[in-house]
């Protein structure tokens, strides 16, 4: 049976951050993906901290470039 868990590795043991379905003693496999997504929360605190020491001149050119994302991809059709 395989099983999806997200896990903290905290003094060098993995924990469990739901419970999963197998009993004490039980050796089991882990493949550790370290490429989680963070939770929502946390996503929205690192994008904050994107613009912060920006003053009002600079987050106006951040976002006229963001806002001019055509820039960004190739043109496929050519």
């Amino acid at each position: 049976m395989q099983e999806i868990l997200d896990a903290v590795f905290e003094h060098g043991v993995f924990r469990p951050l739901s419970q999963p379905s197998v009993t004490e003693g039980q050796k089991v496999r882990l493949t550790v993906d370290s490429s989680v997504v963070a939770p929502p929360d946390e996503l929205l605190a690192m994008a904050g901290q994107v613009l912060e020491g920006l003053n009002t001149e600079e987050i106006a050119e951040f976002e006229a470039i963001a806002l001019a994302r055509a820039g960004f991809f190739i043109d496929r059709a050519s």
